[in-house]
């Protein structure tokens, strides 16, 4: 299955495909002039909870909440998406800090590591997903190794490193 949208300038496809090992999946490839960036989901999209398609039709303000553990990439991310006008009320480098300001808040999506300073984010991963608030997955490990835990299979995968659209076509692929 293949469906195809503009966005600012930026031709992007959709391609659906499986069953694989881990399930379906989707990648979204983004094709402007300077060259083409894939984004693998590794979920159909039709199963993404408030997912209608691929709009595209930027809305409100929305808030990103990121998970790194890195302070210069945690930094990078952070400029990058206030720079794209996504609010970022909060960074944080663990998932103890991460998941108390999670009992209080609900950010439209979530950027976050596998590995945060105190121990893997599985616990945030499922917080979020059983809230249905929708995460990408910024990670240096791959989707297909078989130590990653099935519940990161649940949100975006951004493999570092990822230039700035890339990121950005992250999240607003995330948040539809």
């Amino acid at each position: 299955m293949c469906a195809t949208t503009y966005h600012y300038n930026t031709k992007v496809l959709k391609l659906q495909f499986g069953p694989l090992p881990y399930g379906d999946y989707t990648i979204f490839c983004t094709i402007d002039d300077e060259r083409a960036d894939y984004i693998l989901v590794s979920k159909p999209a039709a199963a993404s909870p408030g997912r209608d398609g691929l709009s595209m039709v930027m809305g409100p303000k929305r808030s990103v909440l990121v998970l790194e553990d890195e302070p210069i990439v945690a930094m990078d991310i952070e400029g990058i998406l206030k720079d794209a006008g996504y609010d970022v009320p909060a960074t944080f480098a663990s998932r103890a800090q991460a998941l108390d300001w999670l009992s209080a808040n609900t950010p439209d999506v979530v950027v976050l590591d596998i590995g945060l300073s105190d121990g893997s984010s599985i616990q945030v991963a499922k917080h979020l997903f059983a809230k249905a608030i929708p995460f990408v997955v910024f990670s240096g490990t791959s989707p297909l190794e078989p130590e990653v835990d099935s519940v990161f299979r649940n949100g975006l995968w951004l493999e570092k490193p990822a230039g700035t659209s890339r990121i950005v076509n992250a999240i607003e692929l995330a948040c539809f």
